[in-house]
Protein backbone atom coordinates (compact mmCIF):
# COMPACT_ATOMS: atom_id res chain seq x y z
CA UNK A 1 0.00 0.00 0.00
CA UNK A 2 1.53 3.30 -1.12
CA UNK A 3 1.39 6.55 0.83
CA UNK A 4 -0.66 8.13 -1.96
CA UNK A 5 -3.30 5.43 -1.51
CA UNK A 6 -3.39 6.15 2.21
CA UNK A 7 -3.82 9.85 1.41
CA UNK A 8 -6.80 9.02 -0.81
CA UNK A 9 -8.44 6.97 1.97
CA UNK A 10 -7.71 9.74 4.48
CA UNK A 11 -9.27 12.35 2.19
CA UNK A 12 -12.42 10.22 1.98
CA UNK A 13 -12.49 10.03 5.77
CA UNK A 14 -12.00 13.75 6.34
CA UNK A 15 -14.49 14.71 3.61
CA UNK A 16 -17.10 12.58 5.36
CA UNK A 17 -16.12 14.17 8.67
CA UNK A 18 -16.62 17.73 7.43
CA UNK A 19 -19.84 16.85 5.61
CA UNK A 20 -21.37 15.29 8.71
CA UNK A 21 -21.65 11.93 6.92
CA UNK A 22 -21.24 8.55 8.65
CA UNK A 23 -17.61 7.75 9.46
CA UNK A 24 -17.62 4.00 10.03
CA UNK A 25 -17.02 2.90 6.42
CA UNK A 26 -14.35 5.53 5.51
CA UNK A 27 -12.57 4.82 8.81
CA UNK A 28 -12.62 1.07 8.12
CA UNK A 29 -11.13 1.68 4.66
CA UNK A 30 -8.48 4.03 6.00
CA UNK A 31 -7.57 1.65 8.83
CA UNK A 32 -7.26 -1.27 6.40
CA UNK A 33 -4.93 0.81 4.19
CA UNK A 34 -2.75 1.66 7.20
CA UNK A 35 -2.60 -1.94 8.39
CA UNK A 36 -1.52 -3.01 4.90
CA UNK A 37 1.76 -1.12 5.45
CA UNK A 38 2.90 -3.41 8.28
CA UNK A 39 5.56 -5.14 6.16
CA UNK A 40 6.75 -1.91 4.53
CA UNK A 41 5.83 1.16 6.58
CA UNK A 42 5.99 4.64 5.03
CA UNK A 43 9.59 5.84 4.85
CA UNK A 44 8.84 9.19 6.52
CA UNK A 45 7.45 7.36 9.57
CA UNK A 46 10.17 4.72 9.84
CA UNK A 47 12.09 6.41 12.68
CA UNK A 48 8.86 7.29 14.49
CA UNK A 49 7.72 3.67 14.42
CA UNK A 50 11.16 2.49 15.56
CA UNK A 51 10.99 4.80 18.57
CA UNK A 52 7.49 3.63 19.39
CA UNK A 53 8.60 0.00 19.33
CA UNK A 54 11.29 0.89 21.87
CA UNK A 55 8.74 2.60 24.10
CA UNK A 56 6.46 -0.42 23.92
CA UNK A 57 9.09 -2.52 25.64
CA UNK A 58 8.19 -0.84 28.91
CA UNK A 59 4.54 0.22 28.43
CA UNK A 60 1.49 -0.84 26.47
CA UNK A 61 0.69 0.67 23.09
CA UNK A 62 -2.51 2.28 24.33
CA UNK A 63 -0.69 4.12 27.13
CA UNK A 64 2.11 5.66 25.03
CA UNK A 65 1.54 9.42 24.82
CA UNK A 66 2.40 11.04 21.47
CA UNK A 67 2.43 14.72 20.51
CA UNK A 68 2.49 15.64 16.81
CA UNK A 69 3.89 19.15 17.16
CA UNK A 70 2.62 20.82 14.01
CA UNK A 71 0.22 18.12 12.93
CA UNK A 72 -1.08 19.84 9.78
CA UNK A 73 -3.99 17.81 8.41
CA UNK A 74 -3.46 15.17 11.09
CA UNK A 75 -2.82 12.29 8.71
CA UNK A 76 0.20 11.01 10.67
CA UNK A 77 -1.79 11.22 13.90
CA UNK A 78 -4.66 9.17 12.48
CA UNK A 79 -2.19 6.73 10.93
CA UNK A 80 -0.94 6.02 14.45
CA UNK A 81 -4.52 5.86 15.76
CA UNK A 82 -5.28 3.20 13.14
CA UNK A 83 -2.36 1.17 14.51
CA UNK A 84 -3.88 1.21 17.99
CA UNK A 85 -2.25 4.24 19.65
CA UNK A 86 -4.86 6.18 21.60
CA UNK A 87 -3.06 8.72 23.77
CA UNK A 88 -2.55 11.18 20.91
CA UNK A 89 -2.31 14.96 20.67
CA UNK A 90 -1.92 17.21 17.64
CA UNK A 91 -0.90 20.88 17.87
CA UNK A 92 -1.37 23.54 15.19
CA UNK A 93 -1.10 27.32 15.16
CA UNK A 94 -3.78 27.52 12.44
CA UNK A 95 -7.10 25.69 12.32
CA UNK A 96 -6.31 23.00 9.75
CA UNK A 97 -7.75 19.89 11.36
CA UNK A 98 -9.86 20.71 14.40
CA UNK A 99 -12.99 19.47 12.64
CA UNK A 100 -11.40 16.02 12.56
CA UNK A 101 -11.77 15.74 16.32
CA UNK A 102 -15.10 14.22 15.37
CA UNK A 103 -13.18 11.08 14.35
CA UNK A 104 -11.59 10.83 17.78
CA UNK A 105 -14.91 11.41 19.51
CA UNK A 106 -17.29 9.29 17.43
CA UNK A 107 -15.12 6.53 15.94
CA UNK A 108 -12.37 6.05 18.53
CA UNK A 109 -14.53 6.97 21.56
CA UNK A 110 -11.87 9.40 22.79
CA UNK A 111 -13.38 12.44 24.44
CA UNK A 112 -12.20 16.01 24.19
CA UNK A 113 -10.22 17.98 21.64
CA UNK A 114 -7.15 15.97 20.72
CA UNK A 115 -6.19 18.25 17.81
CA UNK A 116 -5.94 21.81 19.10
CA UNK A 117 -4.85 25.29 18.06
CA UNK A 118 -2.44 27.18 20.30
CA UNK A 119 -0.49 30.44 20.16
CA UNK A 120 2.89 28.91 19.30
CA UNK A 121 4.31 29.82 22.68
CA UNK A 122 2.96 27.48 25.37
CA UNK A 123 1.40 24.10 24.71
CA UNK A 124 -1.75 23.39 26.75
CA UNK A 125 -0.19 20.21 28.14
CA UNK A 126 1.23 19.39 31.55
CA UNK A 127 4.93 19.04 32.31
CA UNK A 128 6.45 15.60 31.76
CA UNK A 129 3.38 14.01 30.16
CA UNK A 130 4.54 13.03 26.65
CA UNK A 131 6.60 9.99 25.65
CA UNK A 132 7.26 10.89 22.01
CA UNK A 133 7.21 14.21 20.15
CA UNK A 134 6.94 14.06 16.36
CA UNK A 135 7.93 17.11 14.31
CA UNK A 136 8.01 16.55 10.56
CA UNK A 137 8.77 19.46 8.22
CA UNK A 138 7.46 21.98 10.75
CA UNK A 139 10.52 23.86 12.04
CA UNK A 140 11.05 25.65 8.72
CA UNK A 141 7.61 27.24 9.17
CA UNK A 142 8.24 28.53 12.71
CA UNK A 143 9.14 32.27 12.75
CA UNK A 144 12.23 33.44 14.62
CA UNK A 145 10.37 34.89 17.60
CA UNK A 146 8.71 31.50 18.33
CA UNK A 147 11.61 29.20 17.48
CA UNK A 148 13.09 28.76 20.96
CA UNK A 149 9.64 28.30 22.48
CA UNK A 150 8.97 25.55 19.96
CA UNK A 151 11.91 23.52 21.28
CA UNK A 152 11.65 24.50 24.94
CA UNK A 153 8.01 23.42 25.06
CA UNK A 154 8.98 20.02 23.72
CA UNK A 155 11.54 19.69 26.49
CA UNK A 156 8.94 20.77 29.05
CA UNK A 157 6.20 18.30 28.09
CA UNK A 158 8.49 15.31 27.46
CA UNK A 159 8.83 12.77 30.23
CA UNK A 160 12.28 11.83 31.47
CA UNK A 161 13.87 9.60 28.84
CA UNK A 162 11.18 10.72 26.37
CA UNK A 163 12.20 11.18 22.74
CA UNK A 164 11.64 13.73 19.99
CA UNK A 165 11.86 12.87 16.29
CA UNK A 166 12.46 15.79 13.92
CA UNK A 167 12.60 16.09 10.15
CA UNK A 168 13.92 19.53 9.19
CA UNK A 169 14.49 21.00 5.72
CA UNK A 170 17.35 23.51 5.82
CA UNK A 171 19.51 25.95 3.88
CA UNK A 172 22.18 23.47 2.81
CA UNK A 173 19.67 21.48 0.76
CA UNK A 174 20.21 22.50 -2.89
CA UNK A 175 16.56 21.92 -3.78
CA UNK A 176 13.69 23.51 -1.85
CA UNK A 177 10.44 21.59 -2.34
CA UNK A 178 8.31 24.43 -0.93
CA UNK A 179 9.17 26.85 -3.75
CA UNK A 180 10.43 24.15 -6.15
CA UNK A 181 13.65 25.99 -6.81
CA UNK A 182 17.33 25.04 -6.95
CA UNK A 183 19.99 27.02 -5.06
CA UNK A 184 17.97 30.26 -4.75
CA UNK A 185 18.29 30.21 -0.95
CA UNK A 186 22.08 29.95 -1.38
CA UNK A 187 22.41 33.49 -2.77
CA UNK A 188 22.47 36.70 -0.66
CA UNK A 189 19.10 37.63 0.81
CA UNK A 190 18.85 40.80 -1.28
CA UNK A 191 18.85 38.71 -4.47
CA UNK A 192 16.51 35.95 -3.35
CA UNK A 193 13.14 37.67 -3.75
CA UNK A 194 13.45 38.51 -7.46
CA UNK A 195 14.79 35.00 -8.16
CA UNK A 196 11.90 33.42 -6.26
CA UNK A 197 9.44 35.56 -8.22
CA UNK A 198 11.07 34.52 -11.48
CA UNK A 199 11.50 30.81 -10.85
CA UNK A 200 9.58 29.72 -7.75
CA UNK A 201 6.11 28.47 -6.92
CA UNK A 202 4.36 30.40 -4.12
CA UNK A 203 7.40 32.63 -3.47
CA UNK A 204 5.25 34.85 -1.23
CA UNK A 205 5.64 32.30 1.58
CA UNK A 206 9.37 33.08 1.86
CA UNK A 207 9.87 35.13 5.01
CA UNK A 208 6.23 34.76 6.06
CA UNK A 209 5.64 30.99 6.18
CA UNK A 210 9.06 29.66 5.18
CA UNK A 211 12.24 30.20 7.20
CA UNK A 212 15.05 27.95 5.99
CA UNK A 213 17.87 27.89 8.53
CA UNK A 214 21.23 26.17 8.85
CA UNK A 215 20.96 22.55 10.07
CA UNK A 216 23.16 23.22 13.09
CA UNK A 217 20.56 25.70 14.39
CA UNK A 218 18.10 22.83 14.79
CA UNK A 219 20.65 20.55 16.42
CA UNK A 220 21.84 23.26 18.83
CA UNK A 221 18.31 24.05 20.02
CA UNK A 222 17.35 20.38 20.27
CA UNK A 223 20.40 19.68 22.43
CA UNK A 224 19.80 22.77 24.58
CA UNK A 225 16.13 22.23 25.34
CA UNK A 226 15.66 18.47 24.98
CA UNK A 227 18.95 16.62 25.29
CA UNK A 228 21.47 14.51 23.34
CA UNK A 229 20.59 14.57 19.65
CA UNK A 230 21.45 11.83 17.17
CA UNK A 231 21.49 12.34 13.41
CA UNK A 232 19.47 9.65 11.61
CA UNK A 233 19.66 11.16 8.13
CA UNK A 234 22.05 8.57 6.72
CA UNK A 235 19.88 5.75 8.03
CA UNK A 236 16.81 7.24 6.34
CA UNK A 237 18.66 7.54 3.04
CA UNK A 238 19.21 3.78 3.05
CA UNK A 239 15.43 3.37 2.73
CA UNK A 240 13.85 3.78 -0.69
CA UNK A 241 11.25 6.55 -0.54
CA UNK A 242 7.68 6.14 -1.72
CA UNK A 243 8.25 7.70 -5.13
CA UNK A 244 4.52 8.12 -5.79
CA UNK A 245 4.44 10.72 -3.02
CA UNK A 246 8.00 12.06 -3.36
CA UNK A 247 8.13 15.85 -3.66
CA UNK A 248 11.27 16.62 -5.61
CA UNK A 249 13.30 15.65 -8.69
CA UNK A 250 12.43 11.97 -8.94
CA UNK A 251 15.02 10.93 -11.54
CA UNK A 252 17.88 12.30 -9.44
CA UNK A 253 16.44 10.70 -6.29
CA UNK A 254 16.17 7.30 -8.00
CA UNK A 255 19.82 7.52 -9.09
CA UNK A 256 20.84 8.47 -5.56
CA UNK A 257 18.78 5.62 -4.16
CA UNK A 258 20.83 3.17 -6.22
CA UNK A 259 24.07 4.81 -5.06
CA UNK A 260 23.00 4.87 -1.40
CA UNK A 261 22.45 1.11 -1.45
CA UNK A 262 25.34 0.08 -3.69
CA UNK A 263 27.61 -2.64 -2.28
CA UNK A 264 30.82 -1.38 -0.67
CA UNK A 265 30.25 2.33 -1.41
CA UNK A 266 26.63 2.87 -0.30
CA UNK A 267 27.47 3.81 3.28
CA UNK A 268 30.15 6.26 2.10
CA UNK A 269 27.75 7.83 -0.39
CA UNK A 270 25.11 8.35 2.29
CA UNK A 271 27.69 9.92 4.60
CA UNK A 272 28.86 12.31 1.86
CA UNK A 273 25.39 13.37 0.71
CA UNK A 274 23.47 13.44 4.00
CA UNK A 275 24.55 17.04 4.91
CA UNK A 276 22.69 18.17 1.76
CA UNK A 277 19.51 16.25 2.58
CA UNK A 278 16.71 16.95 5.01
CA UNK A 279 17.88 16.37 8.58
CA UNK A 280 16.29 13.54 10.50
CA UNK A 281 17.20 13.39 14.17
CA UNK A 282 16.21 11.79 17.46
CA UNK A 283 16.65 13.74 20.71
CA UNK A 284 16.54 12.06 24.11
CA UNK A 285 15.09 14.04 27.00
CA UNK A 286 17.82 14.65 29.59
CA UNK A 287 17.20 13.43 33.11
CA UNK A 288 18.93 16.50 34.62
CA UNK A 289 16.63 19.18 33.14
Amino acid sequence: MSWNEIIVRFRGLTDACVAGAPLELPWTEFKAAVEATTDRPPTHLHTVLDELRLLERTKGRESVCILDHGTGTGINLFFLAALGYRHLWGANVFDKAQAYNRIFNEVLNIEGERIFVYDGEQLPLNNNCVDLVVSQTVVEHVPDHLLEAYYSEQGRVLRLEGRAVHQVPHRLMPYDSHTRTWFVHYVPACLQRPLYKAFGDYPEQVGTLLFLRWPWVHKRLARRYIGPTFDKTSERLALSPDFDAFEGPQTLRRVLDIAFNAPAVGRLMRWLVSPLMMVESVSARRTDK
